[in-house]
């Protein structure tokens, strides 16, 4: 009762709207989510490895946002995984994410990645996967991982989305900014 009673809270607090940045203890983002997806994670024996250094520090970002976007890169791991296992009944799922802040031009941004041994992908759906409707699931809507880079790149932010091929997993890295910076991505998107 008392991890039902947890997981509903933790839904609630991501429920409420919530635009304006708060400092964001990205590994306690991460436990949020993981308390959210624990149980299909256990069940399907899943190792997760977190590795959140302080050094990190806390961005300031809409915190249920991110959460949501984090959310998101888990449950499209968990399910590639799942469906690697189908191919692989003897495959020990991996999950791992991560964070460090990086330096680039003279700018200081946070890499958060979430990587997993899971279908991965050829190079050409690397090019269609963030695609508004874009899914190679079955039961996909393709919605989740295009509402996660619209997110990331209204915060000033980059998506980037690696995999060594078909069976080999895939790492999706969100850059993030050390404070939300507002775009307009409308104009940009078409420059």
């Amino acid at each position: 009762i008392e991890d039902i009673t947890e997981i509903i809270q933790v839904q609630q607090g991501a429920a409420r709207p919530e635009s304006m940045n708060v400092a964001c203890d990205l590994n306690k983002v991460v436990e949020d989510v993981l308390v959210m997806q624990a149980t299909g994670l256990k069940r399907a024996e899943i190792e997760v490895e977190q590795a959140i250094p302080s050094e990190v520090g806390e961005p300031e970002l809409p915190r249920n946002q991110l959460l949501q976007a984090v959310n998101n890169l888990i449950k499209n791991s968990f399910e590639s995984i799942m469906q690697q296992k189908e191919a692989d009944s003897a495959l020990r799922g991996r999950l791992s994410v991560r964070a460090l802040r990086v330096d680039e031009g003279g700018e200081t941004v946070v890499h958060f990645v979430v990587a997993d041994n899971g279908v991965g992908m050829s190079e050409a759906l690397l090019t269609e996967v963030l695609t508004f409707g874009f899914t190679t699931k079955s039961k996909g809507s393709g919605f989740g991982l295009h509402a996660t880079v619209n997110f990331i790149e209204s915060i000033g932010g980059r998506v980037r989305i690696e995999s060594p091929g078909e069976g080999l997993g895939a790492t999706v890295t969100l850059v993030l900014p050390l404070e939300a910076r507002p775009t307009d991505q409308r104009r940009e998107r078409n420059e």
